[in-house]
């Protein structure tokens, strides 16, 4: 069609509107997808700012984790150490036992009751 033809201003006008509103839907759409960016964007932000604090609280955590594992570390060594110096006792005691004739509990609650200074410094000190 020549540009003079009687249609054709009918044909500009019908394409300008069909583009227009290609143009406008497009326009929309690119709206749309903005807005959907931005709640992304405050989204990944949200989730930025959850992951900090769970860190700082594993963290913290962790922490905990290792003054309980380094408390644990000290008392297991000190009962340790303390089952060690028991038994040492209990050896001690059981020779000044055999050494002072007292083999039963009676006997020992006997000379306590009895002779009370020579029960302890026969258990103490192995004296009879």
């Amino acid at each position: 069609m020549k540009g003079d033809h009687a249609l054709y201003p009918r044909y500009q006008a019908a394409i300008q509107q069909q583009l227009q509103g290609r143009h406008d839907a497009i326009a929309a759409q690119l709206r749309d997808k903005k807005e959907e960016v931005k709640e992304i964007v405050k989204h990944r932000e949200a989730i930025g700012v959850t992951l900090y604090s769970a860190q700082q609280q594993l963290a913290r955590l962790q922490l905990q984790l290792d003054q309980l594992h380094d408390r644990f570390a000290m008392v297991h060594a000190k009962r340790t150490e303390d089952e060690v110096s028991l038994k040492q006792v209990t050896t001690e005691w059981e020779k000044k036992e055999k050494r002072c004739g007292c083999s039963s509990k009676a006997a020992i609650k006997g000379a306590r009751r009895t002779r009370p200074t020579q029960w302890y410094l026969a258990v103490s000190w192995g004296i009879q």
